[in-house]
């Protein structure tokens, strides 16, 4: 029986619109506003892959505010009094648009006279309804799997599923084709049906997921729908813990089937950064270079905010570079974190008054002693202010590995670096010094060692 795997990606609204290039003719686009005295400008706000940017102002004259904007495909802007109380709206193709709302309410602002964002609010409830039949016939497929005759019957639900997707998405391009680019965007064929070729339905969800998606359609560039499926999708692949090769290799094989120098790409490549960050993966670090690399002359800001998250966030997340510290042994010995590379080693967070830790220690031992000559390590970093009990405590517990501290408690350098607000706390690293796993305690400790010697 091929595994089954199943990650619901809902159909999240993240509230993102673009400003559109000109072309012939106008669109008027008109927002009336109640309790609104203290504030005399409305704004539209643009989104750029990472960040919004105020791109264009209206006065506040009688309560209303009116943006003229070239006539062009259709596209998401963002109106309101600041980017963090904005409501989506769909503009570019409709000659007018009108909203209403009441001043820091324009998340739930109403549209009027738009049938085309009546559509897409219609269409929104159809995605999260397939969303919401796809759970449940998994719930429904995991209690009739011991029954030949009721996968028989499972299977035919994913068909008819299915199906009345693909129909939907055909009947989309015909009567609305920038909703069809929606759809497309958050649309999973089922694994039961689909997935033949691959081992499991992990595999097929990392291949295919896009699978109804053109990425070289130019009308994806403005599409916040991008980013926002793509974080859906990385978020799902760091949540089912893959290797961390594995896992990069899978979103760098998708981001290469975008055209690189398109705006879509750029969608694209930060959706799966707010992925990454969401779920504090260790990749991030690799996908923000890309990102700073690629785009740091366009938004210099954008590149310095990655450029302090990756600093802040290495230490936190699994597979991220471990950072550097050095404190002194109990003689008065300086030794670094670097100097361990090329051992597995675990830094074990600690201190003589902290009992949790104390009974861990046996279990550390034994592990110790079983896997030293293979080439485990352990640095013992202890929080205590007491040199005298933080050594006693050593060697009561029979502790032989290295052991640090400055003494300094909760002051102590290494804390704010790995996040640390409680021990036992340990992080787990491998040769290279990369972050396997962290807050292992004693099972968990001794499965991850098994895992990496093999005994």
């Amino acid at each position: 029986m091929r595994n089954i795997f199943y990650y619901s990606i809902s159909a999240l609204i993240f509230s993102l619109f673009l400003l559109p290039k000109g072309n012939d003719g106008e669109i008027e686009v008109t927002c009336s506003v109640t309790n609104c005295q203290q504030k005399d400008s409305l704004y539209l706000f643009e989104f750029n892959g990472i960040s919004f940017a105020r791109s264009q102002g209206a006065a506040l004259e009688n309560d209303v505010a009116k943006f003229n904007l070239p006539e062009t495909e259709p596209r998401f802007y963002y109106v309101g009094l600041s980017a963090v109380d904005a409501r989506p709206v769909i503009i570019g193709s409709e000659k007018k648009v009108g909203l209403s709302s009441s001043c820091g309410g324009f998340r739930t602002a109403s549209i009027n006279d738009s049938d085309l964002n009546k559509k897409y609010e219609t269409l929104k409830k159809t995605m999260t309804g397939f969303n919401n039949e796809m759970r449940s016939l998994n719930d429904e497929l995991r209690k009739k799997m011991s029954s030949q005759e009721g996968m028989k019957e499972m299977h035919q639900k994913y068909v008819d599923l299915d199906n009345r997707k693909l129909a939907h998405l055909e009947k989309l391009k015909t009567e609305t084709p920038y909703l069809a680019k929606v759809f497309a965007l958050n649309t999973y064929m089922s694994f039961q049906v689909n997935g033949k070729q691959y081992p499991n339905e992990l595999a097929y969800f990392a291949k295919e997921y896009f699978q109804l998606v053109d990425w070289n359609d130019a009308g994806l560039d403005y599409m916040p729908w991008v980013f926002e499926s793509m974080k859906n999708y990385s978020t799902t692949l760091s949540k089912v813990k893959l290797p961390v090769k594995e896992h990069r290799f899978y979103l760098t094989d998708l981001l290469a089937k975008i055209p690189s120098n398109s705006r879509t790409y750029r969608l694209a490549l930060g959706g799966v950064l707010a992925g990454l960050e969401q779920t504090s993966h260790g990749n991030y670090k690799h996908f923000a270079e890309q990102f700073i690399q690629k785009y740091e002359d366009i938004l210099p800001l954008e590149a310095a905010d990655l450029k302090k998250k990756i600093k802040q966030k290495s230490a936190m997340m699994i597979g991220g570079q471990a950072p550097d510290f050095v404190l002194n042994t109990p003689d008065g010995n300086p030794v670094s974190l670097a100097s361990f590379r090329g051992k597995v080693t675990l830094i074990d967070f600690w201190a003589s008054w902290c009992g949790p830790c104390r009974r861990e220690n046996p279990y550390v031992a034994k592990l110790y002693e079983k896997y030293k000559d293979h080439g485990f390590e352990i640095l013992g970093v202890s929080l205590d202010n007491n040199k005298d009990r933080w050594l006693a405590a050593i060697e009561k517990d029979g502790l032989p590995w290295t052991h640090v501290s400055d003494l300094k408690k909760w002051k102590s350098g290494p804390l704010s670096m790995y996040g640390v607000r409680s021990i036992p706390h340990t992080v787990l690293l491998d040769r290279e010094g990369n972050i396997i796993a962290q807050k292992l305690r004693s099972h968990g400790l001794e499965q991850e060692l098994v895992k990496l010697f093999g005994f």
